[in-house]
């Protein structure tokens, strides 16, 4: 398969995406978090990143790493309900095998069938309803695709840049899209009136100098560093995998 874009190619299949193993924040030990921390020997930062993370890894258990779940056209919030009343319907028949229940887990399974078979048949039904004489056969394969939950990975395997340099080097592919983007995003495309009012500006030297006690040219301390990071809403961790609520707890470290 190729995609061709503005500068570079997409080349090869995509292979299924896989995810990382996550610390789970909602079960971490926090006293035993706090306890096993280790001041460096040595202040920098790889020391400091070493040590919170050694004690993450003995406090807080990580997630299993899976591949991500098939997602398919056809799929609501209806469906995900019928599942979860059959399979609660299931586990109430294995703890108390009566007739009663199995006749009410057949019943939810019935009713499970009927509507995944009915969203199914209605999603190809649209499908097939948006087929035209001008529809590529690239964009057909790619709706039976989706159909049966086939989904493209997050990254291409393989990348030829304008060059003809064909890679699947992980690190070299996010070089060559990152240098697309910074072409695409460059002053270059802007007109040239807009760049010469830029440069003008640019130019114009920016005084700093003040009367003024403004909190921004105050020293920084410890105090300020502690009230930023509790006032730091929890996201995703960067690459060095360190979360927020790790910091929240290295007040005494």
């Amino acid at each position: 398969m190729l995609v061709a874009g503005s500068c570079w190619i997409l080349q090869g299949r995509n292979t299924p995406v896989r995810t990382i193993a996550k610390f789970k924040m909602q079960q971490a030990n926090w006293e035993l978090f706090t306890r096993l921390l280790v001041p460096p020997s040595q202040v920098n930062l790889q020391t400091l990143t070493s040590s919170i993370l050694n004690a993450a890894e003995a406090s807080i258990p990580r997630s299993k790493p899976g591949n991500i779940r098939k997602m398919v056209p056809w799929w609501s919030p209806e469906i995900k309900e019928k599942i979860l009343l059959k399979k609660r319907a299931l586990n109430r028949f294995r703890r108390h095998p009566t007739m009663e229940n199995l006749i009410e887990f057949k019943k939810r399974r019935s009713e499970c069938r009927r509507r995944i078979l009915e969203a199914q048949r209605n999603s190809w039904q649209r499908y097939v309803s948006t087929i035209t004489p001008e529809t590529t056969i690239g964009e057909v394969w790619k709706k039976v695709g989706a159909i049966s939950g086939k989904i493209g990975c997050a990254y291409p395997r393989f990348l030829r840049n304008s060059d003809g340099v064909v890679t699947n080097n992980l690190q070299e592919i996010s070089n060559i899209i990152a240098d697309q983007f910074y072409k695409v995003s460059s002053s270059l495309n802007y007109p040239r009136t807009f760049l010469e009012a830029k440069i003008e500006k640019e130019l114009t030297p920016i005084n700093f100098d003040t009367d003024e006690t403004l909190d921004d040219n105050l020293p920084f301390n410890l105090e300020d560093l502690d009230e930023a990071i509790r006032n730091t809403k929890s996201c995703s961790p960067g690459g060095d995998g360190i979360h927020n609520q790790m910091l929240r707890h290295c007040s005494a470290f």
